[in-house]
């Protein structure tokens, strides 16, 4: 049965009205900004994370409001992929919500909105291949690091230390469909520097193996190294 498609209208509650008029309160110059820090091609994600910052900031933009912007534009760009909707209905769609709901500033942001919420040919490429890495198993779409430090004392209830351990912490971030719906699953586990090393040559080799199957291919086949199955969430990369 095919996908039934929605629009912006039909799934904007409240929160993403109050959400829109906080964007279209931004100084364009701002939006402009950062549009040159996305990297479209992998979904809607930022080249630097502190550059972004860096440049909302020199627009004179509000610092709490960047949250908000982001969060609503990546809702937008990830809705249209999603519901198949062009750029062009999706900016039907909020100008129409805008009229309806009294929004001042859509014109003159519409441009800017159109750019950032228009996937590149790039990415719709890799879309074409999406369905072949979603199948079968989980999608991890996010990593974060933490390392520490950990005491090691002569008994549980004991002050004297013995030494210490150094722990990373890894917490991931697996996304999956049940019941027609995504959703995701988090679980963390920790590792000694020992545990960190191995998993590091193993994937050191895993990745030298890819580099020997895609070698074999070149010239036959086109490569595409990353697909934009599960959208990363921002992480530590």
């Amino acid at each position: 049965m095919p996908k039934t498609k929605l629009s912006l209208i039909e799934q904007a509650n409240e929160a993403f009205i109050k959400d829109l008029g906080t964007v279209l309160k931004q100084p364009p110059q701002a939006l402009a900004d950062l549009a040159t820090q996305m990297d479209l091609g992998k979904g809607f994600r930022f080249r630097s994370a502190e550059d972004s910052l860096k440049v909302w900031a020199e627009a004179k933009a509000k610092p709490g409001d960047l949250g908000t912007t982001v969060g609503l534009l990546r809702h937008v760009f990830e809705f249209g992929t999603d519901q198949e909707r062009s750029p062009d209905d999706l900016i039907k769609d909020l100008e129409e919500l805008c009229a309806k709901n009294k929004i001042a500033g859509f014109e003159e942001r519409r441009e800017l909105i159109r750019q950032l919420v228009t996937p590149s040919d790039l990415f719709k490429q890799r879309e074409r291949f999406k369905s072949w890495v979603e199948g079968g198993f989980m999608n991890l779409v996010g990593i974060h690091a933490t390392v520490e430090l950990r005491g090691a004392f002569e008994s549980r209830t004991s002050e004297e230390l013995i030494g210490v351990i150094p722990i990373a912490v890894l917490r991931l971030a697996i996304r999956f469909d049940e019941e027609d719906a995504k959703q995701t699953r988090r679980i963390a586990f920790q590792m000694t520097e020992e545990d960190l090393n191995r998993l590091a040559g193993t994937l050191d080799r895993v990745k030298g193996q890819l580099g020997s199957l895609k070698a074999k291919v070149v010239g036959s086949a086109t490569v595409v190294e990353s697909v934009p199955g599960g959208r990363w969430e921002d992480s530590d990369d």
